[in-house]
């Protein structure tokens, strides 16, 4: 149920049925002259059927330049060889009507015209054409009224001269008789039929206080029309009855002011569409008298006709005077057109199309896997014949993972029965012993870090940087991570320099001693790439926390005083500053030296001028990141993430570099290897990117998990996206109950959001079989304030009476 504006305002034409060329034809109005216009020009477009959905901002697919100005177009159904699209006919202001060939301005984008005869006397108001599409009949002013024979248009004929000299103000041909058409004055109808030429065979509604505008012809009943009436003290729609004309059948007053154009449906006869002076478009029921819905219109402008799509009966167009022509549906036009949600249709969800119908016998599918049976049995017993409906749910052999996504959801605010679930998805059997089998076991590792709030020593095992320690998170006494959650234990008795919290999750900061230098700051002039395998040994040992061996590293490569400042680190101030004063004394250049300085946790180098990371700009940080990153070399990449986890001292630093890291490994497409630093940076957005390699289903339960434990409050538009394909596969899966448990926690979702989770709901088995309230129905006509509050809370506010229309100034 959506709308769009196409990009300029004009009289139009839908594609007939039958003919190749699916779409709608514009042209300028006769009748409009826009005096601010930056351009004069005159143009025919075409738009086509597909680029009403696969386009948000309307263009015509054809635009030619024209000397026409029409009041009205019409498109014959009738092809042949030299028309294989029909023929396109218009009238204009001067009496000139202008037939010209469909192919051409479709297919070579050139205005072929087939004849441009000016036969009336003075404008020609309207022009229509038969249900077989062999006569179109054109009338305006003077009463006058011409036939056109579409395979012979070199003469038109009369049908017969007019009782009365009122202006023709609409003809209509009948739909189920092609010899027999209508037309309207001010006053009066006038039926004609052209096997009896000379004047109206009838004429009726002569109603004081009517002025009629517009007439239709019930599709299915060739005695039957539809009249409406422009007149502000006399409003009024009624249906008459061509056999008995003495007083309509019934009468309709679904507009406060004028209506100017009534519209019946073809596909379906209960339909009726019709607009007004009051800015409304109505959608209703011409057996009930219900009004079924409406459309949301432009303010500041007369609403001049709208018109069903006959080949798609669910669409249907608006033509202003001024603003441009908008395209409605029923359903859905494909991509959404930004801003233009306000225009979008609401029809009450009780009515359903005839299209939509299905027979007395047969079989349908519907959405949740659902194969309805229905059959006509005689019984004996009571003489008559029984309407028997069979409903089964069919499962489809592809498995989409619909019942381990079930499982998910139904622990995903357990944490402990999750955690098992993640250290049992981390820990599946395979006979894939490739590296891409271990990064993906690493995925899920990191995913149960976040999700259990581990510490740095933890993630540091699943690296294989240190000794993985105990998994005590499935213990009956976990608790929830805090923001001071306990420091993990270091291997040596030495003084613990990383009393904060050691959670990657959690962002309190224990510490309230002097501001320390970022571990970036401190890295980026060192070459990593110029280590060799005491220096690796030794930055392994300095994330393990292992001091004696970081001082036999240091003292087998003969750098005693780097050793004994490292020894001596948590007792004085000043053993750093010595250590660089003798390193610029001697020239000492060696990286093993260059390095220590950097890990060192002491600042006394950097009192003089301390340096807030907080207030460095990111971009800065960003560059020494790609620095430090760039001169690692490529098999050290878990050294790499062990630095930042295990040195770094604010959260969002290490956040920040693991997000860094990731893209930067994305972009060399190392994509499972940049899932992981994105897991520790919190980046859904591109880990929806990189985990590409795994099923739809682990996908949305990863980013999932990181929304959970991030605490975000929105999903991000790619995750959105990816829920609503799989709640959809979920639905042709029959797993409707599961796919409403997926989508059900989206607030703030998108239209189509919306729209699915009300489908979810319904298909599930709506409260009763939930057990949850309703959430926002996107389809109800009534106001949104007057709906019941629900768990999903909508982006924008339906409304049934639409913004008032103000008449041209």
């Amino acid at each position: 149920m959506s709308s769009k504006l196409y990009s300029r305002s004009g009289v139009f034409a839908w594609s007939p049925r039958g003919v190749p060329a699916k779409g709608l034809v514009v042209a300028d109005f006769a009748q409009f002259f826009d005096l601010n216009a930056s351009s004069i020009e005159q143009k025919i477009d075409f738009l086509t059927a597909k680029c009403l959905n696969d386009k948000p901002n309307l263009v015509p697919d054809v635009s030619i330049n024209t000397n026409y100005r029409f009041n009205e177009l019409a498109w014959t159904s009738m092809c042949s060889d030299a028309h294989p699209n029909g023929i396109i006919a218009g009238g204009t202001e001067d009496g000139t009507v202008v037939f010209f060939d469909a192919e051409k301005l479709i297919k070579t984008h050139t205005l072929d015209v087939l004849s441009s005869r000016k036969d009336h006397h003075g404008h020609v108001l309207t022009i229509d054409v038969s249900g077989d599409g062999r006569w179109m009949a054109s009338g305006g002013g003077s009463g006058q009224i011409l036939l056109w024979d579409c395979a012979n248009l070199k003469t038109p004929f009369s049908p017969g001269a007019p009782n009365f000299p009122d202006q023709v103000k609409l003809l209509r041909w009948n739909q189920k008789n092609e010899s027999v058409f209508a037309s309207i004055s001010s006053r009066r109808v006038s039926f004609w039929d052209l096997r009896r030429n000379g004047s109206p065979v009838l004429e009726f509604a002569e109603i004081p206080g009517c002025d009629w505008s517009s007439l239709c012809w019930n599709p299915s009943d060739a005695s039957q029309l539809i009249l409406a009436s422009q007149s502000q003290h006399a409003s009024v729609i009624q249906k008459w009855d061509s056999r008995f004309t003495s007083t309509p059948v019934k009468e309709y007053r679904h507009h406060n002011m004028g209506v100017t154009s009534v519209d019946w449906n073809k596909a379906d006869d209960r339909l009726m569409i019709s607009s007004g002076c009051d800015g409304q478009v109505v959608i209703w029921n011409h057996e009930t008298s219900e009004v079924l819905g409406g459309v949301g219109s432009l303010q500041g402008d007369w609403i001049r006709s709208v018109k069903w799509n006959e080949e798609e009966p669910s669409q249907f167009a608006i033509q202003y005077f001024q603003h441009p022509v908008q395209i409605s549906s029923l359903t859905s036009l494909g991509i959404p057109q930004p801003g233009a949600e306000v225009l979008a249709t609401r029809v009450s969800d009780q009515f359903v199309p005839a299209w939509h119908r299905a027979p007395l016998i047969g079989s349908s599918v519907s959405l949740g896997g659902r194969l309805a049976t229905f059959w006509k049995s005689y019984d004996v017993m009571s003489q008559q014949l029984q309407h028997n409906v069979e409903v089964e749910t069919i499962f489809l052999d592809e498995d989409i993972g619909a019942d381990d996504v079930a499982q998910y959801l139904h622990i995903k605010d357990d944490k402990r029965n999750l955690g098992w679930y993640l250290h049992e998805k981390a820990h599946e059997p395979s006979n894939d012993s490739s590296e891409d089998s271990e990064l993906r076991r690493k995925v899920w590792l990191f995913i149960l870090a976040m999700q259990e709030g581990a510490g740095r020593t933890k993630m540091l095992g699943y690296l294989g940087l240190v000794e993985a320690p105990e998994n005590k998170v499935f213990s009956e006494q976990t608790q929830p991570t805090s923001g001071n959650s306990t420091s993990y234990t270091n291997h040596t008795t030495t003084t613990n320099r990383t009393e904060r919290s050691t959670s990657v999750i959690s962002a309190a900061d224990t510490d309230v001693g002097m501001l320390e230098t970022s571990i970036l700051d401190r890295c980026c002039d060192v070459n990593f790439s110029a280590l060799d395998s005491s220096g690796w040994e030794l930055l392994r040992n300095t994330v393990r926390q292992d001091h004696i061996a970081v001082i036999r590293v240091l003292m087998s490569s003969n750098q005693h005083v780097a050793a004994m400042m490292y020894a001596a680190q948590h007792d004085t101030d000043h053993l750093t500053m010595i250590l660089e004063d003798y390193n610029k004394k001697s020239n000492n250049t060696n990286q093993l030296s260059s390095l220590m300085l950097a890990l060192s946790n002491s600042s006394s180098s950097h009192r003089a001028e301390p340096t807030d990371p907080k207030q460095t700009n990111d971009a800065e940080r960003i560059r020494k990141i790609e620095i430090v990153a760039n001169s690692f070399p490529d098999q050290k990449w878990m050294e790499l993430l062990g630095l930042f986890i295990a040195h770094e001292s604010d959260i969002d630093d290490i956040r920040l570099a693991a997000k860094t890291i990731g893209r930067m490994w994305l972009n060399q497409g190392k994509s499972l290897r940049a899932c992981i630093a994105l897991i520790i940076g919190g980046d859904i957005e591109n880990l929806l990117i990189a985990n590409t390699s795994f099923s739809l289903s682990d996908r949305i339960k990863q980013a999932l998990i990181l929304h959970q434990v991030s605490g975000q409050k929105f999903y991000t538009e790619e995750l959105e996206k990816l829920i609503i394909t799989f709640a959809n596969r979920l639905l042709v899966q029959g797993a409707a109950q599961t796919a409403w448990n997926l989508v059900k926690r989206c607030e703030n979702g998108s239209a189509e959001m919306q729209e699915l989770q009300w489908t979810c709901y319904n298909v599930a088995g709506g409260k009763d079989c939930t057990g949850d309230q309703a959430p926002f129905n996107p389809y109800n006509v009534q106001p949104a304030q007057q709906q019941q509050h629900s768990s999903v809370q909508p982006i924008r506010q339906f409304q049934h009476q639409h913004p008032s229309v103000l008449p041209p100034q």
